[in-house]
């Protein structure tokens, strides 16, 4: 039997919540973040394999295969269709030009599994970092307003508590692109995509990130062009 796919993000369920002063438990509804496997095949290079909050799988997509260095841009993919196998998969056709621009022995194995939480190789410590321009300018005060304003759109997070989110923002403090996922790399990828989508540039802006910032997640930043990053929580040592 086929199982279907998820079509939201958010599912309910009965749980015990715990109350730790007393002891005492109580059965109540909970909301819970979904985590939903996800494949995007890219036509004659490779498949992607990872899980995602079901929700802006084409940006995921768009964003996924700009990080990883397939696409520069939108007009690199001719197509993107849904491919019905009981899972959520998307079938993605480049162009031929930027199929001549892939080293596809680089995908020798065909299947990569990227976890949400990250795909750190050792060939990803190897690479070097692209580097940005130094145009952004902006007042301490930027901090404090992009995690306001993207904590306030952060509607699954606030249902579940289950959810990390990514938010390109201007200098002024306004969101160009906003993504929530139950990964923190998956919500950023799709902040990208969504970029790439609507023909709005990343570049020479910033970032607010719900989680820590490590090496991949500063690598993605660099190669759109992203000069400030933001984030609730510390880089990590490669990051720095």
């Amino acid at each position: 039997m086929t199982e279907s796919v998820p079509t939201h993000p958010i599912m309910e369920r009965n749980v015990h919540r715990v109350t730790i002063s007393t002891g005492s438990a109580i059965l109540e509804k909970a909301r819970i973040a979904i985590e939903s496997p996800i494949e995007i095949e890219v036509y004659d290079v490779t498949a992607f394999h990872t899980v995602h909050s079901p929700k802006d799988a084409k940006a995921l997509a768009v964003g996924m295969l700009f990080s990883e260095g397939l696409i520069e841009s939108l007009s690199d993919i001719e197509r993107i269709e849904p491919n019905h196998t009981g899972q959520e998969t998307l079938q993605i056709y480049l162009s031929p030009q930027a199929l001549s621009k892939i080293n596809t022995s680089k995908y020798h194995d065909r299947k990569v599994y990227k976890m949400s939480s990250g795909s750190l190789t050792r060939q990803s410590l190897q690479d070097p970092i692209v580097r940005v321009t130094d145009s952004f300018s902006a007042s301490p005060k930027w901090f404090q307003t992009a995690t306001k304003h993207m904590q306030a759109r952060q509607n699954i997070f606030s249902k579940t508590g289950g959810t990390h989110a990514a938010a390109i923002v201007q200098a002024t403090g306004q969101i160009i692109a906003f993504a929530e996922d139950i990964g923190r790399h998956n919500a950023f990828d799709k902040a990208i995509g969504k970029c790439l989508i609507d023909k709005v540039s990343p570049s020479g802006q910033g970032i607010m990130l719900s989680g820590r910032v490590s090496l991949e997640m500063l690598t993605k930043a660099a190669r759109a062009g992203i000069e400030l990053i933001g984030a609730v929580s510390a880089p990590s040592s490669l990051a720095i």
